[in-house]
């Protein structure tokens, strides 16, 4: 499956492989959501680098919408992405979660995006 999803204690991790379209991805997020295994309140970080496909605008708008119906069931979000074409739609989506009064950030390492959804806030 081009994205799938594990648990690290409370951090939720959607790995994207290949060219992943945005439904992949929204599928392997509810998937994971509803999995009895899932904690009841996670961190979500999303494993782009090695993300061949990425998504529209319109997309990231819908997914930030999407992802604030889970309310504080859903904590901070991290992207790691490794080319600049992602990193700066990470920022856009960091912008828009920001609205949503959401903490989201964007690395480029995959550790220390780690580490940061690892801090208590």
């Amino acid at each position: 499956m081009p994205v799938s999803y594990s648990f690290s204690d409370n951090i939720l991790i959607l790995s994207k492989e290949g060219k992943t379209t945005h439904k992949e991805f929204m599928d392997a997020f509810e998937n994971a959501m509803k999995d009895p295994s899932c904690p009841e309140r996670v961190e979500l970080l999303i494993d782009g680098r090695n993300d061949e496909l990425l998504p529209t605008t319109e997309e990231i708008r819908k997914t930030s919408s999407y992802f604030a119906t889970f309310g504080d069931r859903l904590g901070k979000r991290a992207l790691a992405a490794s080319s600049d074409l992602l990193f700066g739609l990470g920022r856009m989506a960091e912008a828009i979660e920001g609205f949503q009064d959401k903490e989201m950030q964007v690395f480029k390492d995959y550790d220390e995006a780690m580490k940061w959804l690892k801090e208590k806030e």
